[in-house]
């Protein structure tokens, strides 16, 4: 006779609280999850992951360093934007909002390149002994360049408005360049039709200098 035992829920304890998952499973650590096999005692040793923090810090770095290259370079002598002066003030006008990471030397500023590095060992320092603080400097200064750039990014805004003076600048232009096309089509027309015309009319100031010519000489020669 075979037996049949019902399935049964996976059972642990956690610091003295009793838990149970239908699977090996376990999630009612918040954050943690892990999975069991065997029946016993385990430790479970969790440290804090600094990968998001850093990563935030990271993003934050290459954007801005990636727009300082762009603006240099589409704003130089030879970019296409050369002159377009308001565009450094936005990129020193980001940099004044990342005024706390300075302040807490979480951040380096190259001057020769204009570029920003995080500083590795105070960002450590403050993430296992300030870990509060770091989260807060870090979520300030993203809603201070966030509510910064807002005027600049939101629809109709000073970008939107400055893309839209350039489009009407690039239509004005091709109206003019349309217009004096037409101007310069309609002279060359005028001026094919007065060449075709100064030849018919040289055609026939040849056909009458041939008839006088021919005129005069039967006239000699009668004589």
């Amino acid at each position: 006779i075979n037996s049949i035992q019902n399935a049964q829920n996976a059972k642990a304890s956690i610091n003295g609280v009793n838990v149970e998952s239908d699977t090996n499973t376990f999630t009612s650590v918040e954050g943690l999850s892990f999975t069991v096999s065997q029946t016993g005692t385990a430790t479970i040793t969790v440290n804090k992951d600094k990968g998001p923090l850093l990563d935030t810090l990271k993003n934050l770095v290459d954007a801005y360093n990636n727009l300082v290259d762009t603006v240099k370079k589409e704003t130089g002598k030879d970019g296409r934007l050369s002159g377009e002066y308001s565009l450094v003030s936005v990129v020193n006008g980001i940099f004044r909002q990342m005024d706390e990471l300075f302040k807490n030397g979480l951040i380096n500023f190259d001057k020769d390149t204009g570029h920003i590095s995080i500083n590795t060992s105070k960002f450590d320092d403050m993430y296992n002994n300030n870990l509060s603080t770091l989260q807060n400097i870090l979520s300030t200064t993203k809603d201070n360049i966030t509510n910064y750039l807002k005027p600049y990014t939101d629809y109709n805004g000073v970008l939107d408005q400055n893309i839209k003076a350039y489009d009407n600048q690039v239509k004005n232009l091709q109206n003019m360049i349309d217009l004096q096309t037409q101007r310069i089509n309609t002279e060359i027309e005028t001026l094919k039709n007065q060449f075709v015309r100064m030849q018919m009319l040289q055609a026939q100031f040849n056909d009458i200098s041939a008839r006088i010519q021919a005129t005069f000489g039967l006239q000699q020669n009668k004589q």
